[in-house]
C-alpha cells in the first residue's frame, strides 16, 4: 500500500539565521508510515518545492530520517514564514509517494541597532524658557519585531534639557537658559535597546538661543561732569559724552537717550549718540551756575527696559582749574577690513592745561582688537572682519603727570570698511561618472562656492570657462548638467567652472566626468497590455516596481507602441501591445541582459504583482527576444519636437545635428544602442523628471527624442498621428 504521514501539515519554528536540523521539536518529526513490511516499508524523503521558491537552498532533508535541516539562515526581516513541500516515496515502488506541507516560521533575533530619524537635530529656543517647554522631537526606529525598545539619555548631562522615551526633547532647568552667557548648547542623544546585545546608537544635537530683552541697558559711569568756561562757549559746543551698552542683541540692545529730570537748561541731548552740547547762548550767565540732571538710557525691547545716570555741568565766570582734556570728547575713524596687525586707525589728542605735565594714553576697550602708542595712535593688533562685526565703540582715557593725576575720557567709534573679497570653491575638483546617454538637463554634479563678503554668496554666478556642446551649468545654483554626451563615449572630460561676484572677482574649480560608452547588449524588452501613454506617465513607479521584485536598480530607456493603421483613440485599441526598454544596475555594474531575462521569467508572479500595483489588475507582461524600434520618421518627428522647445540657435545648430546623425546611424545600424542612465546619484533622476516639468528629455546616440505628451480625451490628435509611439527617457 501508499505510504502516507501522520499529518498532512505540520508546524515548525526557527531563529533567524539560524542554521542545523530544526525539526526535532516534535516527537516523530517528519515520519511517513507504510503499512507494508521488509523492503515495502522503506521510504525516502524529499523537499519537493519552497514557498517562496528562491529559498529552495536554503533548506535541505535527511532522506532516511525525514529530518529537516536549515543549511543558510533566513532573515526575519526579508522574509516571515516559509512553505516546504515534502515528498515521501517507497523505495521498491517509487510510484507510491505521500505528500506534507511544513509551515516554518521565522523568529525574531536582535540583530538589528535602534536608527534615529535624523543624524542631527537643530532647534532655536527663546532664552529663559520655561521648564517642560519642547524644544525638539526624536524619532528612534528598530527593524526588529516590537520597534525600538530601549532608553534615551541626553550626553553631557549637564546640558539644562531632558529627553523622555517618547523622544520629546523638554526644558530642564529654565535658570541656564541666559543666552547672555551661554548661547548654544551642543549635545548628543543616546539610544540603546533593552535587549542584548544592547547596541547603542547617538545622533548630534544643537540648541541655538534666541535673544529676550531681559538686560537693561548700563551707563559707562554713574556720573557725568564737566566745568566749562562761559566767556568762551558757543551753542554746538560738546559739554558731555554718554556712553551706554545692552548685554541684548538686535533692536533689544539699541538704546535711546534722553533728559528724564532736573535742570539741564542751556544743553540738548542726540538721543542716538547721548552727547550733550550747548544748545542756546549763554550771555545771561552772569555767575556760577551748577547744571544738576538725570538722564536716561532705554532700549528698543518689548517691553523696553531703561536705566539712569547723574549728569553735573558747571558753568564757570571765571577761569577754570587745569586739568587733562580732549580735543574733542568723541571720534569718528575708518579702517578697512582685512589689513594685517598694525594697521593705523586714528589718533586722539589730550592736553594736560600746562606744559609742565606729559600725557599717557590708556585703551579701556576692546584691548584684544586695538592698541593704542604714546603719542594716541589707535593701531589694530588682530585682522578684523567687517562680516564678523562692522563697528566698535572704544574707550581711550588720558592721565597726566600731576599728583594728584587728572584725567579725561574719549569715546572712539570705529568703522571696519568692506573690501570686496573674491570668492572660494568648497571643493577645487568634483568628479561624476554618467553614462553617454544620461538626457538633456540630466544633473551631474553641483559644484559650490562661498563669498566672504557679507550677503554676496547666493549673488554668485557660475559659469564655465569654456563653452562646451556638451555640458553646461545653471548660473545661479551651479548644478552641471548634460547638454549631450554622446559624442564622449568611453573618454573623460574635464571643465573649468567659474564662480563670479557681483564685482567681478572670480575662483575656478575643475570637474572631472567619466562618460561610460554603450549599454546596449544589456537592454531587455517587455511588452505589457497597457497604452504607451499609460505607461509613459507611470514610468517612475514601474521603475520602483521592477526594482523591488528583481532585487536591482531598474532603469526605462525606451517606450514604444506596436499598434498601427488604426484611426480610433489608443484608449479605445482592443488589443493593445507597449514594449518597454529596460536596463538594470546593481551599484555600479550593469546586470546581463541574458541574467535579467531569467531573472523575469523565475520570479515572473513577483513581478506580475508588482506591475498590478501601478497598472491594476489585469495586467499581463511578456519578456521578447528581439529589441523593437520605432519607425524613421517617428522618431525624427519625436526629435524635432525637442528641438521647438529649445532656443532658435539650439533649433538650427542642434536640429540638424540630430536628424543627420540619425539618418547616418540608421544606415549603418538598424538596432542603435540604447545606453543606460548615470551609474552615480540614481535616486536624482525622479527628480530631474519633475523638475523639468515632466519634459522627459533623453539623449540617444543618434539623436534626441521627446516623451509624446498624447492628450487622452483629444481622439482628432491621435487619429491624424502615426500610430507608431517611442519615448527615450
Amino acid at each position: 500500500m501508499n505510504p502516507y504521514f501522520d499529518h498532512t501539515l505540520y508546524k515548525a519554528f526557527i531563529q533567524e539565521e539560524q542554521t542545523g536540523e530544526f525539526f526535532t521539536i516534535l516527537p516523530d518529526a517528519i515520519k511517513a508510515q507504510d503499512g507494508d513490511t521488509g523492503i515495502n516499508m522503506m521510504v525516502v524523503y524529499s523537499i519537493s518545492a519552497v514557498s517562496p521558491s528562491k529559498y529552495l537552498n536554503n533548506f535541505d532533508i535527511n532522506e532516511n530520517s525525514g529530518v529537516i535541516s536549515v543549511v543558510t539562515g533566513l532573515d526575519r526581516e526579508e522574509i516571515g514564514e516559509v512553505t516546504i513541500s515534502i515528498k515521501a516515496a517507497q523505495v521498491d515502488d517509487n510510484m507510491k509517494t505521500a505528500n506534507a506541507v511544513v509551515t516554518v516560521t521565522i523568529e525574531d533575533a536582535n540583530d538589528n541597532p535602534p536608527v534615529f530619524d535624523k543624524s542631527r537635530y537643530h532647534a532655536t529656543l527663546l532664552e529663559n524658557s520655561l521648564t517642560d517647554t519642547v524644544v525638539f522631537r526624536v524619532k528612534v526606529t528598530d527593524l526588529d519585531e516590537g520597534g525600538f525598545n530601549g532608553t534615551l539619555r541626553l550626553l553631557p548631562e549637564s546640558v539644562p534639557f531632558s529627553v523622555s522615551l517618547d523622544g520629546t526633547v523638554t526644558v530642564k532647568t529654565s535658570t541656564d537658559l541666559d543666552r547672555e552667557t551661554v548661547g548654544h548648547f551642543f549635545f548628543q542623544i543616546e539610544a540603546q535597546e533593552a535587549d542584548t546585545p544592547n547596541r547603542v546608537v547617538s545622533a548630534d544635537a544643537n540648541v541655538t538661543l534666541l535673544d529676550e530683552n531681559d538686560n537693561t541697558p548700563v551707563f559707562s559711569a554713574s556720573i557725568y561732569s564737566n566745568s566749562i568756561l562761559v566767556k568762551d562757549a558757543k551753542v554746538g559746543d560738546v559739554v558731555l559724552t554718554l556712553l551706554a551698552t545692552d548685554k541684548d542683541i538686535g533692536n533689544n540692545s539699541l538704546i535711546t537717550y534722553s533728559f528724564s529730570a532736573g535742570n539741564f537748561t542751556y544743553l540738548s541731548l542726540n538721543d542716538k549718540t547721548g552727547v550733550v552740547t550747548i544748545a542756546s547762548d549763554l550771555a545771561d550767565v552772569t555767575e556760577d551756575t551748577a547744571l544738576d540732571f538725570t538722564v536716561m538710557a532705554q532700549d528698543h525691547g518689548l517691553p523696553p527696559l531703561n536705566s539712569t545716570a547723574r549728569g553735573l555741568v558747571s558753568l564757570m565766570t571765571v577761569s577754570l582749574s587745569e586739568g587733562v582734556a580732549f580735543e574733542s570728547p568723541s571720534y569718528n575713524f575708518s579702517v578697512a577690513e582685512n589689513q594685517p596687525e598694525g594697521a593705523a586707525v586714528g589718533v586722539v589728542k589730550a592736553s594736560p592745561g600746562s606744559s609742565l605735565y606729559d600725557i599717557s594714553y590708556v585703551l579701556m576697550t576692546h584691548t584684544d582688537l586695538f592698541t593704542i602708542d604714546p603719542r594716541g595712535a589707535l593701531l589694530t593688533k588682530e585682522t578684523l572682519d567687517k562680516e564678523s562685526q562692522d563697528w566698535y565703540i572704544l574707550e581711550v582715557k588720558a592721565v597726566d603727570t600731576r599728583i594728584p593725576p587728572t584725567s579725561a575720557v574719549a569715546l572712539v567709534q570705529v568703522e571696519v570698511e568692506d573690501v570686496n573679497e573674491a570668492p572660494k570653491f568648497i571643493d577645487g575638483i568634483y568628479q561624476a561618472k554618467i553614462f553617454s546617454i544620461a538626457p538633456f538637463k540630466y544633473p551631474v554634479v553641483q559644484v559650490k562656492a562661498t563669498d566672504p563678503d557679507s550677503g554676496d554668496s547666493e549673488r554668485l554666478q557660475y559659469s564655465m570657462s569654456e563653452p562646451s556642446s556638451y555640458f553646461d551649468v545653471d548660473p545661479s545654483t551651479g548644478q552641471v548638467y548634460v547638454v549631450s554626451a554622446v559624442g564622449l563615449a568611453g573618454q573623460t572630460t574635464t571643465l573649468t567652472m567659474k564662480a563670479t561676484d557681483p564685482l567681478g572677482l572670480q575662483a575656478t574649480a575643475m570637474v572631472q566626468v567619466d562618460v561610460q560608452g554603450s549599454a546596449s547588449s544589456d537592454v531587455v524588452v517587455i511588452s505589457l497590455n497597457q497604452a504607451a501613454n499609460v505607461v509613459e506617465k507611470n514610468i517612475p513607479e514601474m521603475e520602483e516596481s521592477l526594482g523591488r521584485a528583481l532585487g536591482w536598480t531598474v532603469r526605462v530607456i525606451r517606450v514604444s507602441s506596436s499598434n498601427s493603421g488604426e484611426a480610433e483613440s489608443r484608449k479605445l485599441r482592443n488589443n493593445i501591445k507597449t514594449f518597454v526598454s529596460i536596463i538594470a544596475t546593481d551599484v555600479d555594474k550593469v546586470i546581463p541582459a541574458l541574467e535579467i531575462k531569467k531573472k523575469l521569467q523565475s520570479e515572473s508572479a513577483t513581478v506580475k504583482a508588482e506591475l498590478e500595483k501601478v497598472f491594476g489588475a489585469g495586467l499581463e507582461y511578456d519578456v521578447q527576444d528581439d529589441p523593437v524600434e520605432a519607425s524613421d520618421n517617428q522618431a525624427i518627428v519625436i526629435a524635432l519636437g525637442v528641438l521647438l522647445g529649445l532656443s532658435m540657435l539650439g533649433l538650427l545648430l542642434m536640429g540638424t545635428y540630430t536628424i543627420v546623425k540619425f539618418i547616418r546611424t540608421k544606415r549603418n545600424a538598424e538596432d542603435s544602442d540604447r545606453e543606460s542612465f548615470a551609474i552615480d546619484n540614481q535616486s536624482n533622476i525622479n527628480q530631474d523628471r519633475k523638475t523639468s516639468g515632466n519634459l522627459n528629455l533623453g539623449l540617444r546616440s543618434h539623436g534626441i527624442e521627446k516623451k509624446a505628451e498624447p492628450e487622452p480625451d483629444s481622439q482628432n490628435k491621435d487619429s491624424n498621428s502615426d500610430d507608431s509611439q517611442t519615448s527615450t527617457l
